[in-house]
């Protein structure tokens, strides 16, 4: 696939909680992704979307029965896709918060672009208990040439 003309949208922040986000994360907003506990990884499904996001990172999660899930939340990857925009967020745990990235890009606005994507196969790594099988992962590659980065970003089964 040729490159297409886009609009991103980068940011980052490092968050003491999550009450410091603009704007909530409710995960039945969200296609797909994953949670990183300290036991395992589970991917987004009914049940875990049902949960609330800012309790699952404030304690131990054993009392939520999330099948084997133990210990802390220490990673969140979510990704969508709406009217021509593909999104997602990740946040990982640090030391003394966490750690917050999130793309947007807009495949409708080439009256301003200001980057190039593409359709691109990913690779599923294939670890000890893998949520994620072959073909249940696409991505999109973007570059955006003024900023200088070159960059993928998940979106799931759905192609662009």
């Amino acid at each position: 696939m040729e490159f297409e003309d886009g609009y991103v949208e980068y940011g980052t922040l490092n968050l003491k909680t999550f009450d410091e986000l603009d704007n909530q994360i409710d995960l039945s907003d969200w296609d797909d992704g994953y949670l990183a506990f300290s036991n395992c990884e589970l991917r987004l499904d009914e049940k875990i979307k049902t949960h609330n996001l800012l309790s699952l990172s404030q304690g131990n999660v054993k009392s939520l029965n999330l099948l084997n899930a133990e210990g802390y939340l220490m990673e969140i990857d979510l990704w969508r896709q709406r009217d021509g925009i593909v999104e997602e967020i990740s946040l990982e745990r640090e030391a003394h918060g966490w750690w917050y990235q999130g793309w947007k890009l807009d495949t409708k606005n080439t009256a301003e672009p200001n980057c190039y994507y593409r359709s691109h196969n990913g690779m599923v790594r294939q670890g000890k208990t893998p949520i994620f099988k072959d073909g249940d992962i696409s991505s999109i590659e973007i570059i955006a040439p003024d900023k200088r980065l070159h960059f993928f970003i998940s979106t799931g089964r759905n192609d662009i």
